[in-house]
């Protein structure tokens, strides 16, 4: 097989862990109005398929391209097809070298005996919504255009109720609650907030803030009529109010700007002064994705729709990568200095190195907001 990486030749060291991210269905439950998917059909991976990627993950482990390899379930709606889930699962830890595992969902589905299997099968879950109730229910309906917020807040109380799971056991990333933000629904960012982080579920769960990006890229209008960053900054500054107001009372949580970043440096309160470059993985340091057809792609969002960016296939799960260089040219020169999205970047810049404005924006933001709660943290230390 074709080596991932130019410089992991015989006798080199492993890198240290893979995410490898599966698109194994197109069906979803949901009409929201962004979504990346953008010619969903009733569809779903084939078993063939799926068992092929454990076996491609199995052999980066075995070969020691990797210490490691995380599969993460994407969709469209993965819970959906929870079943195929459960295969591959079962496919995989018969296999004995995978036995971590990611799922992002937008909750609707979720249940007591979902949320049980994933607490024993070492599941991290990113539960994925807009906020509080009236953004929820306007922005992400059920396809009916019926209300989904009845339904996602009861997916939270059920994981809430595991919290101590995701506490104490080591698993491939944290518990997390994304935020989708919209220029519409910004305003109601600190609610949303607030809301999670006062549930059961914030005790444990990374809280991230990721802006909604469109072709038609509405951020860069609302920029230009002046009021963008200083709604984003108010927002900002509440969530470091309420911050302060739970540290001090010893209930503090995480939140941060981007899902991508693992939590020992995307915490709200240790996000300065790191050593290593906030770069997401993608195109095969950290992360690659495969398509329904088993293509392998360097990010989600190319194997979500995959017709779009033929340029950008690496392989396929059946032969291997055939075209490492594919993944040198998306990742540019890694030097992500804020936060920035790859795919973005070249939708937005056509240079995967120059930040996608609303990226930049909400770095700085929260950039702030953590230096304001360092400078007022009393009983930090």
């Amino acid at each position: 097989m074709t080596r991932i990486f130019m410089r992991n030749r015989a006798g080199s060291a492993a890198l240290n862990g893979l995410v490898m991210i599966m698109q194994i269905t197109e069906k979803c439950n949901l009409a929201c109005g962004y979504c990346y998917l953008r010619k969903k059909k009733p569809i779903d991976m084939r078993l063939d398929t799926a068992y092929a990627t454990v076996d491609f993950a199995n052999q980066l482990v075995r070969k020691k391209y990797y210490k490691n390899v995380t599969l993460c379930f994407h969709g469209g709606e993965p819970t959906l097809v929870f079943d195929l889930v459960k295969k591959i699962v079962g496919y995989a830890k018969r296999g004995g070298l995978i036995d971590k595992f990611i799922i992002g969902t937008n909750g609707v589905c979720l249940d007591e005996s979902k949320v049980r299997f994933m607490a024993k099968n070492c599941f991290s879950p990113t539960i994925s919504l807009d906020g509080i109730s009236a953004v929820q229910n306007a922005n992400r309906p059920f396809i009916d255009g019926s209300g989904s917020w009845k339904k996602v807040d009861a997916s939270l109380d059920a994981l809430g109720r595991y919290s101590r799971y995701w506490k104490d056991k080591r698993v491939p990333d944290p518990l997390r609650v994304r935020i989708s933000v919209t220029p519409q629904t910004l305003p109601y960012l600190f609610r949303s907030v607030r809301y999670i982080a006062q549930k059961k579920i914030g005790a444990v769960a990374a809280i991230n803030v990721m802006p909604v990006i469109q072709k038609n890229n509405q951020w860069q209008a609302y920029y230009r009529q002046g009021s963008l960053l200083p709604q984003l900054q108010a927002q900002m500054h509440d969530i470091a109010e309420f911050y302060l107001e739970r540290k001090s009372s010893g209930k503090p949580f995480i939140f941060c700007i981007n899902e991508c970043l693992t939590p020992d440096w995307s915490s709200l309160c240790n996000p300065i002064g790191i050593s290593e470059t906030p770069f997401c993985g993608a195109g095969g340091l950290k992360i690659i994705a495969v398509s329904m057809e088993g293509d392998i792609f360097p990010c989600y969002l190319h194997a979500a729709n995959p017709k779009e960016h033929p340029a950008f296939r690496m392989g396929n799960v059946f032969s291997g990568i055939d075209k490492f260089k594919v993944a040198v040219d998306f990742c540019g020169n890694k030097e992500n200095k804020h936060f920035s999205c790859l795919f973005w970047n070249r939708q937005e810049n056509g240079d995967p190195d120059k930040p996608a404005l609303i990226y930049s924006l909400f770095y700085n933001a929260w950039r702030d907001t953590v230096m304001y709660i360092k400078r007022n943290n009393r009983h930090e230390g």
